[in-house]
């Protein structure tokens, strides 16, 4: 199974393995959000938890399938 990365496959569909680990970053960004606002962490954490997770998911879009 080989995954293509390029500006053209955004449009294309997006393999399910690729879908799921940037649904998992997403995910895993969003909790440590939460726990870094209710705990008392610096915000820069949850800043840093949001921009890695919006990213993460948003370039998973860019892979499809050769």
């Amino acid at each position: 199974m080989t995954f293509n990365l390029s500006k053209a496959s955004y449009d294309s569909p997006t393999p399910v393995v690729v879908r799921r680990i940037g649904d998992g970053i997403l995910a895993a960004s969003t909790i440590l959000n939460i726990v870094a606002t209710l705990s008392g962490i610096p915000p820069i954490v949850g800043i840093i938890a949001n921009i890695a997770g919006v990213a993460g998911k948003y370039l998973s879009n860019f892979f499809s399938h050769n």
